[in-house]
């Protein structure tokens, strides 16, 4: 992410879904390298903390991450903040384009299902080998225990923003 295999200006578009979050400014800076002036670059992340559902997950995590992952963890939050987007395409150099949400839903028939999705996200990988696998899995059963529904399992809904800029031409 950091050090694309591509030419400059290879690409009319680079999209990122849950990989650029604050903090990971070099990584906006090389999707821009790789598009061409006049492309677009897109990215994802978490929408308001009033509509993610996921916020139990995230809390369980700071809970049983090292330091370091806590402090990565928060500042990824802040990216969906209003004009903490808008202020990283203006760092990159691209003119804005557009920003909105988009509501995600995850349904699973249990909570060891839900539990076991969780753990691959990449988030979930430090607390996993911070505390290991059974701790991890009873923190989240525990945090994820209010999302679920007898005889209908675990729904997750969550808002993610996203954000839209356009390479200047030259």
């Amino acid at each position: 992410m950091f050090a694309l295999p591509f030419e400059d200006g290879r690409f009319d578009v680079a999209v990122s879904f849950n990989g650029i979050w604050k903090g990971c400014e070099d990584a906006l800076a090389e999707a821009c390298r790789v598009v061409r002036p006049g492309g677009l670059v897109g990215f994802s992340f978490w929408g308001s903390p009033k509509r993610l559902s996921l916020l139990p997950y995230f809390a369980a995590l700071v809970e049983l991450s090292p330091a370091d992952h806590v402090a990565a963890t928060v500042n990824q939050g802040d990216t969906g903040r209003p004009g903490v987007a808008e202020q990283m395409l203006a760092g990159a150099g691209l003119e804005f384009a557009g920003r909105g949400t988009a509501q995600a839903i995850s349904e699973f028939p249990d909570l060891d299902l839900a539990v076991r999705a969780l753990a691959a996200a990449g988030p979930s990988w430090p607390a996993l080998k911070h505390v290991g696998q059974d701790r991890f899995a009873e923190a989240m059963r525990q945090a994820l225990r209010p999302l679920y529904t007898e005889g209908l399992g675990v729904r997750i809904v969550s808002e993610f923003g996203w954000i839209i800029g356009t390479v200047p031409s030259a």
